[in-house]
């Protein structure tokens, strides 16, 4: 019995592939809430070039 569960949690304590996954996960959702913020930052700027350049146009 002791062997058993020494061999099973040698597998358990082996196995990455779930901590693998779960990192990459994170990953990819940081660089998603990153690219969101980045460009809604972006929009903001071409608005304003938008507006500058509306502006110029008009007066």
């Amino acid at each position: 019995m002791y062997i058993k569960c020494k061999i099973l949690f040698r597998r358990y304590t082996d196995n990455n592939t779930g901590a693998t996954s779960i990192e990459y996960g994170l990953l990819i959702t940081i660089l998603g809430v990153a690219l969101i913020a980045g460009a809604n930052g972006f929009s903001t700027v071409i608005l304003d070039l938008w507006a500058g350049i509306n502006d110029k146009m008009a007066g």
